[in-house]
Protein backbone atom coordinates (compact mmCIF):
# COMPACT_ATOMS: atom_id res chain seq x y z
CA UNK A 1 0.00 0.00 0.00
CA UNK A 2 2.84 2.19 0.35
CA UNK A 3 3.87 2.19 -3.16
CA UNK A 4 0.29 3.27 -3.76
CA UNK A 5 0.79 6.27 -1.45
CA UNK A 6 3.25 7.15 -2.71
CA UNK A 7 2.43 7.21 -6.35
CA UNK A 8 -0.94 8.59 -5.83
CA UNK A 9 -1.13 10.07 -9.20
CA UNK A 10 -1.15 6.78 -11.21
CA UNK A 11 -3.74 5.15 -8.72
CA UNK A 12 -6.07 7.61 -8.19
CA UNK A 13 -9.68 6.38 -9.54
CA UNK A 14 -8.64 3.10 -10.23
CA UNK A 15 -9.56 0.17 -8.70
CA UNK A 16 -7.59 -2.43 -7.16
CA UNK A 17 -7.84 -5.83 -5.28
CA UNK A 18 -5.18 -6.36 -2.51
CA UNK A 19 -4.46 -9.26 -0.57
CA UNK A 20 -5.17 -8.07 3.34
CA UNK A 21 -5.97 -9.43 6.71
CA UNK A 22 -8.41 -8.14 8.54
CA UNK A 23 -7.98 -6.26 11.64
CA UNK A 24 -10.78 -4.76 13.40
CA UNK A 25 -14.62 -4.01 12.63
CA UNK A 26 -15.29 -0.91 14.60
CA UNK A 27 -19.63 -1.29 14.56
CA UNK A 28 -20.11 1.86 16.66
CA UNK A 29 -18.42 4.19 14.20
CA UNK A 30 -18.56 1.59 11.48
CA UNK A 31 -14.94 0.68 10.37
CA UNK A 32 -13.73 -1.87 8.76
CA UNK A 33 -10.06 -2.31 9.31
CA UNK A 34 -7.39 -4.14 6.86
CA UNK A 35 -3.34 -4.45 6.89
CA UNK A 36 -1.02 -5.30 4.39
CA UNK A 37 2.48 -7.56 4.98
CA UNK A 38 3.94 -4.57 6.12
CA UNK A 39 0.99 -4.31 8.53
CA UNK A 40 0.12 -0.67 7.00
CA UNK A 41 -3.28 -0.18 7.62
CA UNK A 42 -6.29 0.93 5.84
CA UNK A 43 -9.74 1.59 6.80
CA UNK A 44 -12.95 1.69 5.22
CA UNK A 45 -15.96 4.04 5.71
CA UNK A 46 -19.18 1.25 5.83
CA UNK A 47 -21.70 3.61 7.54
CA UNK A 48 -23.59 4.35 3.87
CA UNK A 49 -26.82 2.57 3.32
CA UNK A 50 -26.02 1.30 -0.23
CA UNK A 51 -22.52 -0.18 1.36
CA UNK A 52 -24.37 -1.82 4.58
CA UNK A 53 -26.62 -3.78 1.72
CA UNK A 54 -23.64 -4.65 -0.49
CA UNK A 55 -21.47 -6.34 1.96
CA UNK A 56 -24.18 -7.47 4.29
CA UNK A 57 -23.89 -10.77 3.82
CA UNK A 58 -19.42 -10.67 3.70
CA UNK A 59 -20.17 -9.29 7.28
CA UNK A 60 -21.75 -12.23 8.73
CA UNK A 61 -18.76 -14.19 9.08
CA UNK A 62 -16.19 -11.64 9.59
CA UNK A 63 -12.27 -13.27 11.02
CA UNK A 64 -9.51 -10.95 12.15
CA UNK A 65 -6.41 -11.89 10.95
CA UNK A 66 -7.92 -13.88 8.26
CA UNK A 67 -6.59 -12.89 4.66
CA UNK A 68 -9.24 -11.32 2.38
CA UNK A 69 -8.95 -10.60 -1.27
CA UNK A 70 -9.89 -6.92 -0.71
CA UNK A 71 -11.74 -4.50 -3.97
CA UNK A 72 -11.28 -0.45 -3.60
CA UNK A 73 -11.22 2.63 -5.44
CA UNK A 74 -8.05 4.76 -4.25
CA UNK A 75 -9.26 8.28 -4.17
CA UNK A 76 -6.73 10.11 -2.09
CA UNK A 77 -3.85 10.62 0.58
CA UNK A 78 -4.08 12.17 3.41
CA UNK A 79 -1.96 14.68 5.49
CA UNK A 80 -0.35 11.60 7.39
CA UNK A 81 0.09 9.55 4.16
CA UNK A 82 -2.80 7.02 5.12
CA UNK A 83 -4.26 6.08 2.17
CA UNK A 84 -8.67 6.82 1.46
CA UNK A 85 -10.09 4.44 -0.24
CA UNK A 86 -13.36 3.67 -1.45
CA UNK A 87 -14.44 0.17 -0.30
CA UNK A 88 -15.99 -2.17 -2.71
CA UNK A 89 -15.93 -5.65 -1.78
CA UNK A 90 -14.02 -8.25 -0.24
CA UNK A 91 -13.77 -11.93 -0.21
CA UNK A 92 -12.32 -14.38 2.51
CA UNK A 93 -8.85 -16.00 0.03
CA UNK A 94 -9.72 -19.48 1.99
CA UNK A 95 -12.92 -19.81 -0.37
CA UNK A 96 -10.13 -20.02 -3.29
CA UNK A 97 -8.29 -22.78 -1.86
CA UNK A 98 -11.59 -25.07 -0.99
CA UNK A 99 -12.43 -26.76 -3.74
CA UNK A 100 -16.24 -26.62 -4.78
CA UNK A 101 -18.67 -29.45 -4.78
CA UNK A 102 -20.92 -30.55 -7.82
CA UNK A 103 -22.63 -33.07 -8.66
CA UNK A 104 -23.44 -34.39 -4.89
CA UNK A 105 -19.97 -36.30 -5.25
Amino acid sequence: MSDISDNINEYKSRTITLRLRLKHVDKIFEKITFYDSKNHDIVFDISARQKKKRIAADMLNLHEGMDYDVTFIVQNVSNTGELIAELKSFKPVILDVIPEISGGK
